[in-house]
């Protein structure tokens, strides 16, 4: 999830930096988050123009010599609508004017832990619902949907990524960086288990500490420095899936 943070304060952008790494850090999502800080609205809307991709938008309102953020936020809305975007200002006049974004929340200056943790599990139920069922992957070749719950692992080999699939066909060879499929993938089904393997955790039949059997009967490797948190992640599965009598 790409969380996009456009202040101008740097003092204020800082803190709100801070304040979503600590959300991310207490969720275990470093994984899965990335966040960029913008200090000019201008500069924002030169990279979204130019292809930025953006889960979610916490942006200040008043930006000195340039449009306000407010405007920023207002041509990104029309251009991307679901969008979440949170507006941050020192003034409350500024309230009424989120309608027009369709703002998540409005969050008064100086801003708490508490008012980014409530904005951040927003965004992040939102983002985990947009992502659940496929997985988009565009390379210079072609364009790929894939239902994500067909996914039963992705292996790096060298500059391309193999992906094995429940499909008819079973298994797709794609140029791409295997660190850009893990940003694609809904990151509560699927977990790294090695530096060149990712598995969903649904098809996890077996694991030991050395390695995974997955449904279709592979055998993947767990390396040494993913093997806590796969198993941490798997028995959290398991745990979801045993309370849970609507997944299959």
């Amino acid at each position: 999830m790409n969380v996009i943070i456009c202040e101008a304060d740097p003092a204020s952008a800082e803190a709100l930096r801070q304040a979503v790494a600590a959300w991310v850090c207490g969720r275990q999502l470093e994984h899965a988050v990335s966040v960029t800080v913008f200090h000019s609205s201008e500069d924002l809307m030169e990279r979204f123009e130019a292809g930025l991709r953006m889960d979610a938008l916490l942006t200040g309102l008043q930006f000195q010599h340039e449009e306000s953020g407010l405007r920023a936020a207002r041509e990104i809305h029309r251009l991307d609508p679901n969008l979440p975007v949170v507006l941050i200002s020192n003034s409350a006049e500024y309230v009424y004017e989120g309608y027009a974004v369709s703002a998540l929340r409005f969050l008064k200056k100086p801003v708490s832990q508490q008012d980014i943790d409530e904005c951040m599990e927003l965004v992040w139920r939102r983002y985990l619902l947009s992502r659940r069922d496929s997985v988009l992957i565009e390379t210079r070749a072609q364009t790929l949907r894939l239902p994500a719950d067909s996914i039963l692992s992705i292996e790096a080999l060298g500059h391309n990524v193999q992906i094995k699939t429940t499909d008819e066909v079973g298994q797709y060879t794609l140029r791409k960086r295997f660190h850009e499929i893990l940003r694609l993938l809904p990151p509560d089904a699927f977990v790294r288990c090695h530096r060149s393997y990712i598995v969903h955790l649904r098809y996890v039949r077996r694991c030991t500490p050395q390695n995974v059997l997955l449904s279709n009967g592979d055998l993947i490797p767990v390396g040494r420095t993913f093997r806590a948190e796969f198993h941490r992640r798997f028995r959290a599965w398991c745990r979801e899936e045993d309370a849970s009598p609507r997944r299959s």
